[in-house]
């Protein structure tokens, strides 16, 4: 193990095959679940790193750790727990920042209905 950075971009739509269902703006969307699956596999430091631009055009970039110390253990209903909070960590800077988020790419492409 080298113990380097790996980058994911976790705002986009997962197709349903390898991903897992998670609510954002109170819509349960296909979300990727690696970030989840790698961080509980081999107990990385999971943070969240996002860039706002500001007026004269310059880009400040924020990490944020996300704490998953409570649901160490690898497993199905884990990776879900783990996926949900990177989804509430997006959402949340969406809803501080939401002129720097891109709408128009299809998040919301693949969703399930609370009765599926």
């Amino acid at each position: 193990m080298q113990n380097e950075i790996v980058c994911f971009l976790v705002d986009q739509s997962a197709p349903p095959d390898y991903s897992v269902y998670s609510k954002f703006f109170n819509t349960k969307v296909s979300t990727f679940n690696g970030p989840a699956k790698m961080a509980l596999k081999y107990h990385t430091e999971l943070l969240f790193a996002y860039g706002i631009r500001s007026k004269n055009y310059k880009y400040y970039i924020t990490l944020e750790k996300i704490e998953y110390d409570d649901i160490k253990e690898y497993s199905e209903e884990n990776i879900q727990k783990l996926t949900d909070r990177i989804n509430q960590k997006l959402e949340s800077v969406i809803r501080k920042y939401p002129d720097q988020w891109l709408w128009v790419h299809r998040r919301f492409k693949h969703i399930k209905k609370d009765s599926e």
